[in-house]
């Protein structure tokens, strides 16, 4: 007996919906062997990420690395962390912390850092440097980096240690060096200043780099600001400003010229001076420069000037009395026609005589 023909039709629409089931169940196993496929590479990739973090960081031996919770607790440690003070990472986690800081202020320091950054956001970054302990009892320098973090959802604080003793050490070198330096600079200009000698530093245009009191006080000015608004062309008469600008145009240019010279220069009440200079090229703040020392000569000059005018003076009345003499007496043609035999003496000294011709008749 044939089907009945809504049987058939509910047959064929169960075949066909289980078809259906069998094709999405197919492809939801394909989907699922995908998604199983991407998981293995996916942990794959983790593996290899901690493996490289591992390498990278965990045993990086420069830098240290500690990751805190917001209880305080060390969650991770690389050996980096542990290594300039000697320790294990186990021995680093059971030594106390006094042990650690050589300064109980530094630990502190440390402490209130630690408890106040937890609380700040992601920017803030800390550095401080701290005196630590070896294991074996020495100390270095050592600084902290700290700043927090988000990992695996929880906000944690990352700090960093680096051995920095080197560096510091050298810091100190510098800076005592520099020191030194910035006390022999002291005593030279403190020496300097208090020189009896005026000393200048000018540059190659004759600008003046330095100035000390005594010069100052040759030139008449109260300070180098005062003098230097004078043009350096004011500052001494045409003669000598030329002859200065080839003389220092020289030494700069590593020719020979005279270092001691005499030569006047302007005070500031434009009067004149004379001054005996000394100069020499040297190298000012990096740059070529001429130091000038200078004495003020200008009284002996004065009184040398006037001793030669009184000498040339009396030369010239000893000159007139020489004159004199030789015109008084007769000349020896006359003597000779007046008298047979004769004999003359007239020995000046110098010029003039204080004895006459004196004569002798047979």
């Amino acid at each position: 007996m044939p089907a009945h023909p809504s049987e058939s039709v509910s047959d064929q629409a169960l075949q066909l919906e289980n078809e259906q089931l069998r094709v999405q169940l197919h492809e939801s196993e394909d989907a699922r062997n995908q998604l199983e496929a991407e998981n293995r590479e996916l942990r794959q990739k983790l593996q290899y990420a901690e493996e490289k973090f591992e390498q990278i960081v965990d045993q990086d031996p420069q830098i240290g690395w500690v990751v805190y919770n917001e209880s305080l607790d060390a969650t991770y440690m690389n050996q980096g962390m542990t290594k300039p003070t000697g320790r294990t990472v186990d021995e680093f986690n059971n030594t106390p912390e006094e042990d650690i800081f050589a300064s109980a202020e530094e630990m502190e320091r440390i402490r209130r850092v630690r408890a106040d950054l937890i609380h700040l956001d992601e920017k803030a970054l800390f550095r401080s440097r701290v005196h630590l302990k070896r294991k074996d009892g020495s100390i270095f320098w050592g600084e902290f980096i700290s700043q927090n973090i988000t990992w695996e959802g929880r906000k944690l604080r990352k700090t960093s240690l680096v051995n920095v003793d080197a560096e510091v050490k050298l810091q100190e070198q510098l800076e005592e060096a520099n020191r030194q330096l910035q006390d022999s600079e002291a005593r030279f200009r403190k020496m300097i200043d208090e020189s009896i000698q005026g000393v200048a530093i000018v540059d190659a245009e004759g600008e003046i780099l330095y100035i000390n009191r005594v010069f100052l006080d040759t030139l008449g000015f109260e300070s180098m600001e005062d003098c230097m608004r004078v043009p350096p062309q004011e500052r001494m008469p045409p003669e000598s400003l030329e002859l200065t600008r080839a003389r220092r145009a020289k030494r700069l240019s590593g020719e020979e010229s005279p270092e001691r010279y005499r030569h006047e220069i302007y005070r500031k009440d434009r009067s004149r001076v004379w001054v005996e200079t000394l100069a020499h090229a040297i190298e000012w703040e990096g740059h070529p420069a001429v130091q000038v020392n200078i004495i003020d000569v200008d009284a002996e000059v004065r009184s040398r000037k006037k001793l030669e005018a009184a000498n040339e003076l009396m030369t010239m009345g000893i000159g007139y009395g020489s004159r004199i003499q030789q015109a008084i007496l007769p000349r020896t043609e006359d003597i000779q026609s007046a008298f047979r035999a004769f004999e003359v003496s007239w020995e000046p000294r110098d010029v003039v005589s204080g004895d006459f011709y004196w004569f002798h008749r047979d």
